[in-house]
């Protein structure tokens, strides 16, 4: 079954509390699967779809821009309207980055790679299976004017948030081939944060991006 993208959400809210809800209709379908990308000020936290918990595949401290970035999974989850509940270590009271999408087709996410600030156009790869989709996103200080380019395309971002950083994201084109993928965050000016991951297609074979990172940056 080919791997099919479904209702997305974004949100940018000040939770002013250390709990966030944010409903979210999954939808329905075969193979489905959950992505959930969270971005806020140097806190923990943990994410939960219709109070099952979800599975971290990836975060990253950058500790110059005072932000935490982390992906979340969740492979079957239950369908229609649910509430997506995140759970800070202590009260929020910055305005966070939810970004949440709904596949089918789906065998799960895999490849989670977060890089620091370096100088825009920041340019990194990852490797892919065949049909697979990439979730790019970046953090800044500064505005990000331009979209991203994911494999030789450039991608529409899909917003533009404000977490006393500037936040943005873009998907890849379907149908990627297999292989070293090059995907390039901007800013305006100055540093931007690069960090991705691979959706897989069900049925897809390993990429030999595996494991779940912690990564700390000054």
């Amino acid at each position: 079954m080919s791997l099919l993208l479904g209702n997305t959400i974004a949100s940018n809210q000040n939770p002013g509390n250390q709990i966030q809800n944010l409903s979210f209709n999954n939808g329905g379908g075969t193979d489905n699967y959950l992505f959930v990308a969270i971005t806020h000020s140097n806190k923990t936290h943990s994410a939960k779809y219709n109070n099952v918990p979800m599975t971290l595949l990836g975060t990253n401290v950058f500790n110059g821009l005072s932000q935490r970035v982390a992906f979340w999974g969740l492979a079957n989850p239950a369908t229609g309207s649910n509430v997506i509940r995140v759970q800070y270590g202590s009260s929020q009271w910055n305005p966070t980055s939810i970004y949440a999408a709904a596949f089918s087709g789906c065998s799960g996410a895999t490849g989670y790679i977060g890089t620091g600030g370096a100088s825009s156009p920041n340019s990194k790869s990852i490797t892919i299976s065949a049909n697979s989709m990439i979730y790019l996103s970046g953090i800044s200080n500064n505005s990000q004017s331009y979209g991203y380019i994911i494999g030789g395309s450039t991608r529409t971002n899909l917003f533009a948030h404000n977490t006393n950083k500037q936040v943005e994201a873009a998907w890849s084109a379907t149908g990627l081939p297999s292989g070293a993928t090059n995907c390039t965050t901007k800013a305006d000016f100055g540093n931007i944060t690069n960090v991705k991951v691979e959706i897989q297609e069900a049925s897809a074979p390993p990429s030999g991006n595996q494991g779940n990172f912690l990564m700390m940056f000054n």
